[in-house]
């Protein structure tokens, strides 16, 4: 079992920096609480302690990714996709556009101290910006040395922002809801050509030489495919990487099911 840091023994503020410095959210879930269970009543002479009397956590980082600042760049084309929304009107012009690699190895560094675990994102071509295995050696290093061995890494679709044709590695013409990851897709699709989808972000990942052990769902990517899109998810996670369960992930509040496999399987250092 993974061991626990206290949160009142240690200080939190890379942690805190890391994830407040543009679009990186930190995510921490817990397993069943003893209310919430349907278990039989405990004898009053037995106690049940967690592994090292600590409360096991999940430290989930979605939108992550080399160097890109994800929010500078993902903000503009959510805006034109979604124009009535909140996130049209946020000023991300004033945001930075990288997020340096000396705060993730800042972040890193006191995670490794304090035992801290989790998943970690990389998003293979970040809102379209570039691709990381052609660019940004000395980042993905940092990743493969610092975060591989203590975090779970997932592709999180292909760009985050603009669905890729995968036949020329472009994204489709226009911009609106239905050609955004977030709300990918809007017509119902094959298991087939979902599995051609998530097959693409992972090869980028593995060309990274980065051991790949899930997939992490955008937004609201395949709420309306989720009986399809399931089956290559697990397929693809055993093939394309190696034979481990795979989780899936999503932040969109709808589909719960698929975020609390990040809590109960698919989180190998959390088992």
């Amino acid at each position: 079992m993974l061991p626990r840091c206290k949160p009142d023994a240690i200080s939190s503020r890379p942690a805190a920096r890391f994830c407040a410095s543009g679009g990186l959210v930190g995510t921490a879930s817990s397993i069943f609480t003893r209310s919430e269970a349907p278990y039989a009543e405990q004898d009053p002479g037995v106690q049940v302690l967690n592994p090292r009397n600590r409360v096991p956590l999940s430290f989930i980082i979605h939108d992550s990714t080399c160097l890109v600042n994800m929010g500078h760049y993902c903000t503009p084309q959510f805006g034109a996709a979604f124009p009535k929304r909140e996130i049209s009107q946020k000023d991300w012009k004033s945001w930075p556009r990288e997020i340096p690699d000396r705060l993730v190895r800042e972040f890193g560094e006191w995670c490794a101290n304090h035992e801290v675990k989790g998943k970690y994102s990389i998003v293979p071509n970040p809102a379209c910006v570039g691709w990381l295995d052609r660019e940004l050696r000395e980042s993905l290093s940092l990743v493969r040395e610092l975060m591989v061995p203590n975090w779970d890494i997932h592709p999180e679709m292909i760009t985050h922002t603009r669905v890729i044709d995968i036949k020329t590695g472009r994204p489709f013409p226009g911009i609106g809801p239905h050609n955004i990851e977030n709300s990918y897709p809007t017509v119902k699709k094959s298991v087939d050509e979902l599995a051609a989808y998530l097959a693409y972000a992972l090869q980028i990942v593995k060309n990274c030489d980065l051991p790949c052990e899930g997939v992490t769902t955008p937004g609201g990517f395949g709420n309306l495919v989720k009986p399809e899109l399931s089956p290559p998810c697990i397929r693809l996670c055993a093939t394309c990487t190696r034979p481990i369960s795979p989780t899936i992930s999503n932040s969109n509040r709808s589909s719960a099911s698929f975020s609390r496999c990040d809590a109960l399987t698919g989180m190998k250092r959390f088992g």
